[in-house]
Parts: C-alpha cells; structure tokens; sequence
C-alpha cells in the first residue's frame, strides 16, 4: 500500500476554550479530489489550516509524505501545498498576472521576472481559470468572484502536488463554479494533484469529488464515495434538512425540499 501524500491521524484542536476537532483522522492520495461537507462550525476550515500547518494541533499528527509537517521547511512545504483559503480579500494594486505569479514564488520567482517554466505555469493556470483576458488589469478593479478566481490560478500556478482549498466555489457563477470543480478534477487526474476541498454545494460535491468527508461539531460522522455518504439519512442528520437524492441525464443531484424541526431544535 503506498503512503497518502498527507495525513493527519488523532489532531485535536481547541480554540477560544471550544473544541474545534476532535480527534480527526483523514489521509489524501495523488490523483484525488476529496470534498469536505459539513454545516458552518463543522471544523472544516480548521481541518485544512491543520493539514496546511499553520494550525498546530494540540494532539495528534500530521504527515507531508513520511515527516512531520512541522519539521518540513516552510519553503519546502510551501512547494509542496498549495492553500486558498476562505478568506479572499485583496489588498494589492497588482495586476492579474503579477498576483498569479506570486504562486510561482516558492519556486524561485521574484518579483515579475519569470523563467519560461514560471511564465508557463502562470499563463496555464490563468487560461484554466478563465481570467487571461484580464491579465494586465488591476485586481482591485475586478469583481468578487474575478478575484477570487484570480486568487485559484495563484493557488494553480504554484503546481503544488496537494492543493488544499477552502470554499473555491464561493462567490462564483454557475458557469464558473462547475470550471473551478472541472480544473481540480483534471488536475487531479492528469498531474496526480491530490486536492482536498471545503465545499458547501453538496451538488459539487457528489458530481465532482472521488471521496467525501462529512463533518459535524468538530468530528468526522462519515466518509467514503459520495454516493455512499451524501445519503439522505446523513443528510437529515448533519443538516436538519429532508432531501431527496437521484441522477439527472447522468449527473447526481441532491434536492432540498424541507428543514426538519424536530433535527434543527
């Protein structure tokens, strides 16, 4: 059996005096997508700055390959993961291209001096990302959902093997969120990425997702294939919601059609 990319066993977290995860256990393979679902407070959020390592869990581990994620230079983890997180503010009056260059920094580029291979990288992930044609705009000027899809090429010119991501899809348009899922998808197929997203859209992630991680108050309740966790049973029970679940011309769709009170009290 080969050995997950990375994984973290037993990682418990408090913030603030609340426990935020309680002894999580998730590993992530190349070549897959993994969506964590869950409601607001669930701890996904927390999970992925955990497998980031920028939260240090008070117990527990995680491991980038066969080391401790804290004992990997941070420039060393840098090249190897790749993080959007949910937070997208953008502050700097950089232009498109140069903020999806400073994915490239942990390779060696500075500033907007970018070798041929930088220069590529950058220019694939801003096709991928449907974002070229604003390449010589300022960021400031776009809109929500531009920068944050200008924010995912940055992540995507990294070219990181493990592309940690929180709620990609939000803000985005309908078009857009399905070509955000699609890229990951390909990514994850053709380059080995292995991608572990944050999502709310239980539709995205039943379609696009190889694995599902159902959280819930800090814990893990289920995971699997989607079709084996996105169930209405875990469904009515994590989210206090009835749905109804079934394939449309071969894509799976999930249907809310009511809150359950007796769940949500």
């Amino acid at each position: 059996m080969t050995r997950p990319v990375l994984a973290a066993t037993d990682v418990s977290v408090t913030l603030k005096g609340r426990a935020v995860l309680r002894k999580v256990s998730v590993a992530v393979d190349r070549g897959e997508v993994v969506a964590l679902v869950g409601p607001n407070g669930a701890g996904k959020s927390t999970l992925i700055k955990v497998l980031a390592g920028l939260v240090a869990p008070e117990h527990g581990q995680v491991l980038l390959g066969d080391r401790e994620i804290a004992m990997v230079r941070s420039d060393e983890r840098a090249r190897a993961i790749g993080y959007l997180p949910q937070a997208r503010d953008v502050h700097w009056p950089l232009s498109v291209r140069d903020i999806v260059g400073l994915g490239r920094v942990p390779h060696g580029a500075i500033g907007g001096d970018l070798s041929p291979r930088d220069a590529s990288a950058v220019e694939t992930a801003m096709v991928a990302l449907d974002v070229v044609h604003l390449a010589e705009r300022s960021v400031l000027e776009l809109s929500g959902g531009e920068q944050a899809r200008v924010l995912m090429a940055r992540a995507l010119a990294q070219a990181s093997e493990i592309l940690l991501a929180d709620e990609p899809t939000a803000g985005l348009d309908l078009a857009h969120r399905l070509d955000v899922m699609q890229v990951l998808l390909d990514r994850a197929k053709r380059d080995g990425l292995a991608a572990v997203v944050a999502l709310h859209d239980l539709g995205l992630a039943d379609r696009f997702a190889d694995r599902v991680i159902m959280m819930m108050a800090g814990d893990v309740v289920a995971t699997g294939a989607p079709q084996d966790v996105l169930t209405p049973h875990n469904i009515a029970r994590v989210w206090g919601v009835e749905v109804s679940r079934g394939v449309v011309d071969g894509v799976p769709v999930i249907v809310p059609k009511r809150v359950i009170p007796t769940v949500r009290t």
